[in-house]
């Protein structure tokens, strides 16, 4: 199974998607009965996980691929903690460590999700500063008054500004959703 989307034409791009896919492949937890079908479902699953934490570059998709790592074994630990007694000292081992994978999880996207409204302000700052190019067209002035048609002065109405568009927050992200692993694998 080819790691990043056909869509890709970007060489940098198509070497960061193999890098997360072959770091995901090695970090994930292992399935019960690994037959080479179930890990590349296992791995499409957390590259589509990684994807929809939208990382802009390598740092930021490293810390969407920590996430996701750190969610699949913490929801592996939660699996393997039900095949004991809950009063069982590695049920409770188990449940700890799950809870521990969580907080990792969550602590990797919050700082991904940092990051990432720091660069959407950069950018917008970027964009507001550069300066606004004149409109197009038969040589209008943009802010109204004279300009040339045919070598002849035109009197112009002034323009409406330019519509700007709305800056709508980033949607609050959620949780990744769970990567279920049972016995025969992982299940959609």
């Amino acid at each position: 199974m080819d790691p990043h989307p056909p869509h890709l034409t970007d060489p940098a791009l198509v070497v960061l998607c193999n890098g997360v896919a072959e770091t995901l492949h090695a970090a994930l937890p292992e399935l019960v009965g690994n037959t080479p079908e179930a890990l590349a479902a296992r791995d499409a699953v957390a590259m589509r996980l990684v994807a929809a934490l939208a990382p802009a570059d390598a740092a930021e998709a490293a810390l969407a691929a920590q996430s996701v790592v750190a969610g699949a074994h913490a929801f592996h630990c939660q699996w393997l903690a039900q095949q004991y007694s809950p009063a069982s000292e590695l049920g409770m081992k188990l449940r700890a460590q799950s809870a521990g994978f969580e907080h990792e999880a969550e602590r990797s996207r919050s700082l991904l999700l940092t990051i990432q409204k720091k660069r959407r302000k950069r950018e917008a700052a970027n964009v507001a500063a550069r300066p606004k190019s004149p409109p197009h067209g038969r040589g209008q002035d943009a802010g109204g008054g004279l300009a040339t048609q045919g070598g002849a002065a035109v009197a112009q109405p002034a323009l409406p500004p330019a519509p700007q568009e709305a800056t709508k927050p980033a949607p609050a992200r959620r949780s990744p959703p769970a990567l279920r692993l049972i016995q025969g694998g992982l299940a959609s």
